[in-house]
C-alpha cells in the first residue's frame, strides 16, 4: 500500500517512517511535516491508499480538520488517526466526516499499527472482488457489482445497465459472469441480471424494482426460480443472525 505520514513534529515524523518501512504491507511512504505539499501531491500525479495523520499540530487546525478536508476531495483514501492526546480526542474524531479506517496512541506499538494496515488491506481486497473493470471507449472503467442492474449482449457487444447510465465492451456474457458475485444470474442467453434488482418473478420474464422486464428462457425458468428463491432465502437468514 501506498502510505502518507503527516506530523508536524520532525522526530515522530522520522519514527513513524521507520516503523512503517519494516511493515510488509507498505510499498512506498512519503512523509509530509505540512498539509499543504500533500494537497498539492495529491492534486498532482501522487496518489495514497492511507494517511497515517498525526491529530494535534500546532495551528489553529488540527488533523482531524485535514482529515475531513481530504475527504471532501478523495473520499476514497483511508485515515489512521495517530495521537498523544487520545483523552482530548477519542470522541471528537467521530463528529467530523473522514474515511476513518483506525486510531493509534503515541508512544506508537508496531504491532497495533501493522494491524491497522493489515485490516485496510483485507478491506481493500474486499472491495476489489466486488468491482468489474471493463474497457469502455478504450479506457479502462471500474463498475461496482452493486451498481449494475443488468447486462444484456447485443450485437457481439455486452451493453451494461448500471444506476449510473449504460456502458458497452467487447466482452462475452459468460466471461463477465465468471468476475461478477454470485447474486448475478443468467436468466436468459442474453441477459446477467443483478438477483438484488428483482422485485418479482412472472411467467418466462422477471420484473425489476424500476420496471424493466428481463426474459426468461424456457428451458431455464425453474432453475431461475430455484436460484433468486434461494438467494433471497439466504438474505433473510443472514438478516435475521445479524439481527439476533
Amino acid at each position: 500500500m501506498r502510505i502518507a505520514v503527516c506530523d508536524d513534529q520532525k522526530e515522530s515524523l522520522e519514527k513513524l517512517g521507520e516503523i512503517l518501512t519494516k511493515m510488509k504491507r507498505v510499498e512506498y511512504i512519503k512523509k509530509y511535516c505540512q498539509i499543504p505539499p500533500l494537497l498539492m501531491d495529491l492534486e498532482g500525479s501522487e496518489s495514497f491508499d492511507v494517511i497515517v495523520m498525526d491529530i494535534c499540530w500546532d495551528t489553529d487546525r488540527n488533523g482531524i480538520d485535514f482529515a475531513s478536508q481530504i475527504y471532501e476531495l478523495y473520499p476514497e483514501i483511508k485515515i489512521i488517526y495517530v495521537t498523544g492526546y487520545h483523552e482530548n480526542y477519542c470522541q471528537e474524531i467521530f463528529l467530523s466526516p473522514s474515511n476513518l479506517a483506525g486510531y493509534v496512541k503515541k508512544p506508537v506499538v508496531p504491532g497495533i499499527l501493522e494491524a491497522n494496515l493489515e485490516k485496510i488491506w483485507r478491506i481493500r481486497k474486499e472491495e476489489e472482488r466486488k468491482k468489474l473493470t471493463v474497457i469502455y471507449k478504450n479506457k479502462p472503467l471500474v463498475l461496482l457489482h452493486k451498481d449494475i442492474r443488468y447486462i444484456e449482449s447485443r450485437m457481439h457487444k455486452a451493453l451494461i445497465h448500471t444506476k449510473k447510465g449504460e456502458f458497452s465492451c467487447y466482452e462475452k456474457l459468460g466471461n463477465l459472469q465468471k468476475r461478477l458475485e454470485k447474486n448475478f444470474l443468467c436468466c436468459h442467453k442474453s441477459y446477467l441480471v443483478n438477483m438484488d434488482e428483482i422485485s418479482r418473478i412472472e411467467k418466462y420474464q422477471l420484473v425489476l424494482f424500476d420496471g424493466t422486464e428481463l426474459p426468461v428462457s424456457k428451458n431455464r425458468y425453474d432453475e431461475v426460480r430455484k436460484c433468486f428463491f434461494r438467494y433471497i432465502g439466504e438474505g433473510l437468514y443472514s438478516y435475521e443472525m445479524g439481527n439476533h
